[in-house]
């Protein structure tokens, strides 16, 4: 597994940039994510217009949702595996 510096990506707009791009790449909504790990609907979404950081506690749940690692989510390594 190979580990990146620094993701862009994650550093510039927090980790849910990263978790939009790997759930649109999967044909998930937030909603639908934020409803698996237990929080409203609109909970992504409110973090995602702020480009913020998902807490840490929920990533694990939403990299489970996505099919992922929290490691990827993270931009700390690029395999999505």
């Amino acid at each position: 597994m190979e580990r990146l510096g620094n993701d862009s990506c994650t550093q510039k707009s927090g980790n849910i940039a990263k978790i939009r791009e790997i759930a649109k790449e999967r044909g998930l909504k937030l909603s639908y994510i934020s409803q698996q790990i237990g929080k409203s609907n609109g909970y992504l979404s409110e973090i995602s217009g702020r480009n913020a950081n998902v807490p840490s506690k929920y990533l694990p749940a939403i990299a489970e949702v996505l099919g992922t690692s929290v490691e990827y989510i993270n931009g700390l390594v690029d395999n999505a595996d």
